[in-house]
């Protein structure tokens, strides 16, 4: 194949970070959908050619010399850029997803050019009852809280029930670290992204609560505002441009690097990620209601450097909350307890009384 180099783009801070060693960090979306699919698949051929067209980073290919990451953009060419590169028609039914390929170190025992990751990722996906959503939302609103507030304190709770503490006191909710994944379009001055730029342009900011909170008198919603608190400080001071900065100064110099990526072994760079990507914010009824967007879930393949459980949460269609965990947790049995037990928790304040303290929260939970 011969396709023309329109322009390269040098790679940097977080986004090189992400495919650093010549490996790549895909977002990938499933999207479920009912009412007659042959109109998605009649249109796929004509919908490909005007993305390839409108987004130049769906047309790319990443250079590596050194330290150096690019991508090169290719000129659209209709003759090689085809749509059927791009896509493939496929029969699941409810016990079977699509395949997330992964990266694994070779088994042949022959030298490889990059390190590649060492663990071996794993996706589990569910969803909410369909009410969840419009009961959690109000919630919020008379709480005057956003929805993190709740995603994130569940997260931490279910975390505390899954993972006990053998040194620290459980009648406490203790301080943990969490990366939050955050959107950049907006954040950085004088951007040229906007939402509706295709490629990865995003950062982490670490989250943790400032002192442990006592499980039988705090209130649920009282360790949500916290929540919601300390993240939006945390955005505010601008945390997660100080880490793109600091990534920009590492990733130029291959000795700093080599001694920071010491710090990660296996490549695990946090215990747990959250990303909520929130509403889907357009129609979900197409083609005069043919066609109905009924859940979205994402999920991230990782890279090189990677969490041990990754979440995403997305509402789409129906009002559902749809959940994604990518995990390298040492047995799938202990992955679905954890993300089961996050999203009944998510479910049981969502209709709770506003007084339910922490206690009774996780009480409620472990009856059902």
């Amino acid at each position: 194949m011969s396709l023309k180099i329109a322009s390269v783009l040098e790679l940097s801070g977080f986004e090189k970070y992400s495919c650093v060693h010549g490996n790549w960090s895909t977002i990938c979306h499933a999207a479920h959908l009912t009412g007659d699919h042959r109109i998605i698949v009649n249109n796929i051929p004509y919908i490909i050619p005007h993305l390839l067209k409108r987004h130049p980073r769906m047309r790319t290919r990443l250079h590596i010399e050194g330290y150096q990451h690019s991508l090169q953009i290719f000129d659209y060419d209709e003759e090689y850029l085809k749509a059927d590169l791009f896509y493939s028609v496929a029969n699941i039914n409810d016990k079977s997803h699509p395949h997330i390929p992964v990266k694994a170190i070779r088994l042949n025992g022959e030298p490889t050019p990059f390190r590649i990751q060492p663990i071996k990722n794993n996706f589990l996906f569910t969803s909410s009852s369909s009410i969840v959503y419009s009961c959690l939302h109000e919630k919020c609103r008379n709480q005057q809280i956003t929805l993190n507030g709740p995603l994130f304190g569940c997260l931490l709770l279910a975390f505390h029930h899954c993972f006990p503490s053998e040194k620290k006191n459980n009648r406490y909710l203790a301080p943990f670290n969490v990366d939050l994944a955050v959107n950049m379009r907006s954040r950085l001055p004088q951007s040229s992204f906007t939402s509706q730029t295709v490629g990865f342009c995003v950062s982490i900011c670490e989250i943790k609560l400032k002192r442990q909170l006592s499980l039988h008198s705090t209130p649920f919603w009282t360790l949500a505002k916290k929540c919601m608190t300390t993240t939006n400080k945390a955005l505010a001071n601008e945390n997660e441009r100080y880490t793109m900065h600091v990534y920009n100064n590492i990733l130029s110099n291959s000795h700093k690097f080599d001694q920071f990526s010491q710090f990660y072994p296996e490549g695990l760079t946090s215990e747990l990620c959250l990303s909520n990507i929130g509403k889907y914010p357009f129609p979900c009824n197409y083609n005069q209601g043919q066609l109905r967007l009924q859940g979205l879930h994402v999920i991230n393949n990782c890279s090189v450097y990677y969490s041990t459980a990754m979440f995403f949460v997305t509402c789409a269609g129906d009002d559902q909350l749809d959940f994604s965990l990518s995990h390298a947790m040492e047995t799938e049995e202990k992955a679905q307890e954890f993300l089961d037990y996050y999203v009944r928790l998510i479910e049981a304040c969502a209709i709770a009384d506003i007084g339910i303290t922490l206690e009774q929260l996780l009480r409620s939970v472990q009856s059902q």
